[in-house]
């Protein structure tokens, strides 16, 4: 019988997301690193656009459950994360959007912190059916999604006409 695999989240040393990819890959894992695009400036005042994880630390595996322990002896990965002690995925959905959200035009951050708003559906656009909370952040309208099982909450921008606020019943 062939097991079911999912995306798998995994625990990187710091600062080593780009190794522990390549060194996963090398193995013949399927696996995202969902990377943003910064300009960096340096002391000499040249500016540089370069490639940083979207979610520090943490890195995506396409495997089944028995796999893992032979994915916690690659170089540069720490632990699973996992909750009430059974391993933690995330959904093929997830994974699709945050490929959406980085490859789209809007606005994007990343939010560790609760932030309070109406609850909202966009109702247009590549996000459309999309369920977050809406808030104002200097001057512009975001919906903040909350991402399973890791601790943070992707933002993007959005124009008030393309969401729709939810009521409570």
């Amino acid at each position: 019988m062939m097991e079911l695999k999912s995306w798998y989240i995994f625990y990187t040393t710091p600062r080593s997301e780009k190794k522990a990819y390549n060194t996963l890959v090398s193995s013949g894992y399927k696996v995202y690193l969902p990377l943003k695009q910064e300009i960096h400036y340096w002391k000499n005042r040249q500016k540089k656009l370069i490639s940083t994880p979207l979610f520090p630390n943490y890195i995506f595996v396409w495997t089944s459950q028995s796999y893992i322990y032979k994915v916690l002896q690659l170089p540069k990965i720490v632990r699973y994360i996992s909750c009430s002690s059974v391993p933690s995925t995330i959904s093929s959905e997830e994974i699709a959007l945050i490929r959406n959200m980085l490859e789209s035009d809007n606005s994007l951050s990343l939010e560790r912190n609760n932030i309070s708003g109406k609850k909202a559906r966009i109702i247009s656009g590549p996000f459309s059916g999309k369920v977050g909370i809406l808030y104002e952040r200097k001057g512009s309208k975001r919906l903040l999604i909350q991402i399973r099982n890791i601790p943070f909450n992707l933002s993007i921008e959005v124009e008030v006409d393309h969401v729709r606020i939810l009521t409570s019943a």
